[in-house]
């Protein structure tokens, strides 16, 4: 904590507190057999299918283990039980800025698609954020995105300022859907709510099998996901029905 000192006084060194996080990166993969004899009678390259699938089967459970860290800090907005609003989305970004977050940092919001559409829907009915009469369509683009964004986008827009990004690798139970706004630093500066330790990217390697008569396709990855600043995420709770 700084202090104020008259002229002339020595400045002592003042103990800095600091903290250590860690992340254990795991292995994850998968592999499948394809014999010759399918290869013959396939359309296309079977093996360029099965490898698009791998890196997806890989990326899908690398974003899934990210996003299942979104509902589970401590603060949080909205409810499971009720369709999110537009309130719900700047009571959460307000409250990232009261624990300090954002000095120094920038932020997201990260949500399930339905909660994206019924956030939406709030806009437009004028029944959330003071909104009223109803959002026209033009402000409504104006408020998620710009010409050329649309709601098959994994970006559909900006909320004040933020990037809104929409994804169904937000953690669901029941019909409730945990998203969340996140911080994470500028180049140099500040922390972030999550940390990633990534030791191998995805990689996939093609094996002669003599047993089975065809090719081995497996594939691979390493990383592992931390927590590290709770009071740079906020979770946004929702209801996820249609």
């Amino acid at each position: 904590t700084a202090a104020a000192i008259s002229d002339g006084d020595t400045v002592n060194n003042t103990a800095v507190n600091t903290t250590d996080f860690s992340g254990t990166a795991a292995e994850i993969a998968l592999q499948y057999t394809i014999t010759d004899l399918l290869k013959g009678a396939a359309v296309t390259d079977p093996v360029a299918e099965g490898t698009r699938a791998i890196v997806r089967a890989l990326l899908d459970l690398f974003y899934s283990d990210i996003a299942a860290l979104y509902d589970n800090f401590a603060t949080t907005s909205g409810s499971a039980t009720v369709a999110n609003t537009v309130q719900d989305l700047i009571d959460a970004l307000a409250e990232l800025n009261v624990n300090n977050a954002m000095a120094g940092a920038l932020a997201a919001f990260v949500l399930h698609p339905r909660q994206v559409r019924n956030v939406q829907r709030d806009a437009v009915g004028g029944s959330g954020a003071g909104l009223s009469p109803a959002m026209s369509r033009e402000d409504l683009i104006s408020l998620f995105g710009g010409a050329g964004q649309g709601v098959l986008s994994a970006h559909p827009g900006v909320l004040m300022g933020v990037p809104v990004f929409q994804t169904t690798h937000v953690p669901a139970t029941g019909n409730a859907r945990g998203g969340a706004v996140i911080g994470y630093p500028m180049v140099g500066s500040g922390q972030a709510a999550l940390g990633i330790v990534m030791k191998r990217a995805p990689t996939v390697e093609i094996f002669r099998s003599t047993l089975a008569i065809g090719d081995q396709v497996r594939g691979s990855m390493a990383y592992g996901i931390v927590e590290i600043e709770d009071l740079m995420g906020i979770t946004i709770n929702g209801l996820g029905t249609q």
